[in-house]
């Protein structure tokens, strides 16, 4: 999983990954946290879910939280 924090513009500004393992048709909940002080009016944040970081197959679409 890769939470991305991108400016205004769509600058990435910041990026953590963390590994979970996950199983088909499954609902999880994971939480990854940024300081209030890296975020600023206007920025958003994009999740991603890959198979790994190696192929970067995508198991899901990307979510956009504003």
């Amino acid at each position: 999983m890769m939470i991305a924090l991108y400016d205004e513009n769509g600058t990435l500004k910041e990026l953590k990954t963390e590994k979970h393992t996950v199983t088909a048709n499954s609902a999880n909940e994971y939480s990854i946290t940024y300081s209030n002080s890296a975020i600023e009016s206007g920025d958003y944040i994009k999740a991603f879910l890959w198979n790994s970081l190696e192929n970067m197959k995508p198991l899901t679409e990307a979510k956009i939280l504003r």
